[in-house]
């Protein structure tokens, strides 16, 4: 088996941001039903149903590049 590129391990603020949003998820799904959101340092900084948008809105917020995005599921949606 040959070794590839591995994927870069995730950083400890995004552990924390991640650890966090799952700590939160009840108030959460209360604001954001159903919507995609990017969390860092424990703060959300934008929400919307279009990653594509949260991920710009974000990005223009901070320049890091260890954002969590989470998509919260409030249990409506069926695939």
């Amino acid at each position: 088996m040959s070794q590839g590129i591995q994927p870069p391990l995730p950083t400890k603020q995004y552990m924390d941001d991640f650890e966090w949003i799952q700590s939160h998820l009840d108030e959460l799904g209360a604001a954001y039903p159903d919507e995609w959101i990017a969390v860092h340092k424990g703060r959300v900084l934008a929400a919307d149903r279009d990653l594509g948008k949260v991920e710009t809105a974000a990005q223009a917020q901070v320049s890091a590049t260890d954002i969590a995005y989470y998509y919260v599921d409030t249990g409506t949606l069926i695939l």
